[in-house]
């Protein structure tokens, strides 16, 4: 299930990054940047602008908190921290707590979470620790010292006579295929910035190919597009249009190489798996792109004013095309609509919009109303109120406010009231704090550990009994609670 669930996922991003790619191609060709020597670059650089965009809305919509800093140093090395403290009243249990840790820090190998549940009388306390590439997991109330899994060795070790005979195969088969099995923990790619730089490498070529081949004209701005505009909001002027005709052999191609980059992050990830395990699954979604039936050119139309993407129309399924509208005049993306045209079009439409006032920001996600996400924002006592709908009813209501900011490092929200609906039931009422920081984290070494995949086959059934008796005598009543619940 997780190799389809990895290939099935390889795919979506491929199609999305491409997709994007070319429209970044459109914008690059519009600014004037198509054929000229050193233009991939460019392409990437014009991606860049609607994110450069989309930061400055949410920068508006909570001023004084410096998401583009805070955001612009997670994405610089992946470190960070994030801590969660929840309790409340739950019937028919009584008082229950949750608490989330979460600490990355990949430059120096070492990411840890910790997971706290309380009700009821029982706690249950989990910490996860990966450094270098060994792996502890540490549940105080189920076993006395932290098990460690070294997944440098993962595939020796799993070769001991326990797991041999605990695989059920006569031949030992099944567990003789991994003896080389190795995962690294933290591969290069674990660097979101040498992830991107990578990235771009790789797909350099085949960018480079499509602009080349690519036919570009510039032409008169489509009555549509600049009503829509219009109809949206935008008083944006000096509008200017692009068409761009691509070869699918081209898109293709960058597809293909899209999910070949997701398939080397994988590789520097896990070594030594057998080949029909490792590669089939990339083979088949690859066969899918080459077979994937497209018309033999692909047009697209981007619209911009001023060096700003403001209309991107391309080509959907059954004679549809999609056009996304950035609407917002301050920032283009503080209002951003997806809807669609052609003959066999769906009336409803994608709506973000984003607005400032002199005290209070609000924000609402329309998705064709399905769910509706609505939130507000008080600037001067940095009040933030969420609620998310579905067709039928509020399904969560967040009110809260940050006491605690230093801009562009570190925020803290306490958590006034968090509900969750569950139908006709009682609503799950909650209230805490949330912490967030883009500091280095502190995650200590851990001390003593059991290797349990050293275990022989006396001490790991032993490991076992004494961890059935632990979760019974801790966590009897809790399980039964459950189970009378379900």
């Amino acid at each position: 299930m997780k190799k389809r669930l990895g290939a099935a996922n390889a795919k979506l991003i491929g199609i999305v990054v491409a997709v994007l790619a070319v429209l970044g191609l459109v914008f690059a060709f519009s600014q004037g940047g198509g054929g000229k020597s050193g233009s991939n670059s460019g392409v990437f650089k014009t991606l860049d602008i609607i994110g450069n965009e989309f930061t400055n809305t949410i920068e508006d919509f909570m001023p004084d908190m410096g998401v583009k800093e805070f955001n612009e140093k997670i994405q610089k090395n992946g470190t960070y921290s994030t801590n969660v403290k929840l309790a409340g009243d739950v019937k028919p249990a009584g008082k229950i707590e949750f608490g989330l840790d979460l600490k990355s820090d990949p430059n120096s190998k070492k990411m840890q979470m910790q997971f706290d549940v309380g009700a009821i009388g029982a706690a249950l306390n989990v910490t996860l620790t990966a450094i270098n590439n060994e792996m502890f997991l540490n549940i105080p109330t189920m076993y006395e010292k932290p098990i460690k899994i070294n997944f440098e060795t993962l595939g020796k070790d799993l070769q001991s006579d326990t797991f041999k005979k605990m695989s059920g195969n006569a031949d030992n088969s099944s567990v003789e295929k991994y003896k080389d099995l190795k995962i690294n923990l933290f591969s290069d790619y674990s660097n979101p910035s040498k992830a991107k730089v990578e990235f771009e490498k790789h797909v350099g070529p085949e960018i480079s190919a499509l602009e080349k081949n690519a036919k570009v004209e510039k032409v008169d701005v489509e009555k549509a597009f600049a009503d829509k505009l219009k109809e949206e909001g935008s008083t944006r002027a000096d509008l200017e249009q692009v068409n761009i005709e691509v070869d699918s052999k081209d898109f293709k191609a960058l597809l293909l190489k899209v999910i070949d980059f997701y398939e080397m992050v994988q590789k520097s990830q896990i070594s030594g798996l057998p080949e029909e395990d490792y590669r089939n699954s990339f083979k088949n979604v690859k066969e899918d792109i080459e077979k994937a039936e497209m018309p033999e050119k692909i047009n697209l139309k981007l619209v911009s004013s001023k060096g700003v993407p403001v209309v991107i129309s391309f080509p959907g399924t059954d004679n549809r095309v999609a056009n996304i509208v950035l609407a917002g005049n301050k920032n283009s993306t503080d209002k951003i609509v997806f809807y669609e045209s052609g003959d066999s079009a769906s009336n409803e439409k994608i709506t973000f919009d984003m607005k400032t006032g002199d005290k209070e920001n609000t924000l609402k996600f329309d998705l064709a109303g399905v769910a509706e996400i609505n939130s507000s924002y008080k600037k001067d006592s940095k009040e933030l109120s969420m609620n998310i709908k579905d067709e039928s009813s509020v399904v969560l209501t967040l009110k809260g406010k940050y006491t605690d900011v230093k801009k562009g490092e570190s925020y803290k929200l306490d958590v006034e009231s968090l509900e969750f609906s569950q139908g006709s039931g009682e609503p799950l009422k909650l209230s805490g704090t949330i912490e967030t920081s883009a500091s280095k984290p502190d995650i200590k070494n851990v001390g003593d550990s059991i290797e349990v995949l050293k275990l022989n086959e006396t001490e790991l059934m032993k490991f076992i009994q004494d961890v059935n008796k632990n979760l019974q005598n801790n966590y009897g009543g809790l399980m039964s609670m459950m189970n009378s619940m379900r």
